[in-house]
Parts: structure tokens; C-alpha cells; sequence
């Protein structure tokens, strides 16, 4: 192909819809990777959500993936800090620097209203005792502390 019959095709891609999408499906292949699922409305690579099997940060929402939990999966976006270059996923509003104004397991706290998944346990952090809240096994102390993760969290409450 000489330079002329590709200038001519990268124009009429250009004007299409469907360059965006085989651009992105062409750098990831490039950089080799799987293709990147692509949002058709807003351009921009989806991301994995809660709970995603995961084994780096790079495609969850939150930015965050979580090796405590059934091996690495996406954390939630509650909890996350945020601010003007970082903003909240899961449509949450950033609230005091926190997305949902809540915090995140083991981080430090007074009070278990400060928590989003936890309760403010006995360390002073957002980490559950025996019988506290959780949604996670990583929620209660015996997981994130002894890694004793097997069924910690039992219908939102720990029971290791």
C-alpha cells in the first residue's frame, strides 16, 4: 500500500463511527493486550465494576483492585478518595475528599457512621469485630489482620 491509498482510508475512517471503536481494538492489539471494550455513547474504554476478577488497578472503575478478595477483584467505589483529578465512580458526589463521604475498611476512624462497610472497630479503624457489619470478608478484622478470610463475612456480619 503506498502512502496515497492510506492517506485516503485513514480519511474516510476518520469520518465514520466506527474508527473510534477500531482504534481502540488497534492500540490495544498493538500494545498486546485483548481489546478494550469500548462505551459507544461516551468513547472511552469501559471499566470493570465491583467485584470484577481483576489482577491490577488499571481496569476497575475504582481504580483499585483488591488481592484480599477471592483473589483479586474490583473494589467499590465507596470509600475512594477522590478529588478534582481523581474524580468518584459509581456516580457517587466526593464528600470531604471520600467518595460517598464514607470510608474504606482500615482506615482510621472514631466513629462507625464514618465507616461504609464497617463498623469502627476495637483497632480505631473501619475494620469489623466479631458480630460487626461487613460486605466483604476483608471488612472484618480476623481477614484483613490474621487472614483468617474464609467465610469471615456471613450476611453482613463477621463471624471469624
Amino acid at each position: 500500500m503506498n502512502n496515497t491509498t492510506f492517506d485516503r482510508i485513514a480519511r474516510q475512517l476518520t469520518r465514520r463511527r466506527s474508527f473510534w471503536l477500531l482504534a481502540a481494538a488497534g492500540t490495544s492489539l498493538f500494545a498486546g493486550r485483548e481489546p478494550v471494550p469500548v462505551d459507544a455513547r461516551h468513547r472511552r474504554p469501559r471499566c470493570h465494576h465491583e467485584g470484577a476478577p481483576c489482577v491490577d488497578f488499571t481496569r476497575c472503575c475504582s481504580q483499585c483492585c483488591d488481592s484480599l478478595v477471592k483473589g483479586g477483584s474490583c473494589c467499590p467505589c465507596a470509600g475512594r478518595t477522590c478529588g478534582p483529578d481523581s474524580p468518584c465512580c459509581g456516580r457517587l458526589k466526593c464528600v470531604n475528599g471520600l467518595c460517598g463521604g464514607c470510608r474504606d475498611r482500615a482506615t482510621a476512624c472514631t466513629s462507625s457512621a464514618q465507616c461504609c462497610f464497617s463498623d469502627c472497630g476495637s483497632h480505631g479503624a473501619c475494620l469489623s469485630d466479631m458480630n460487626g457489619r461487613c460486605a466483604r470478608d476483608v471488612d472484618c478484622a480476623a481477614c484483613y489482620l490474621s487472614h483468617n478470610c474464609t467465610n469471615a463475612c456471613v450476611r453482613g456480619k463477621c463471624v471469624a
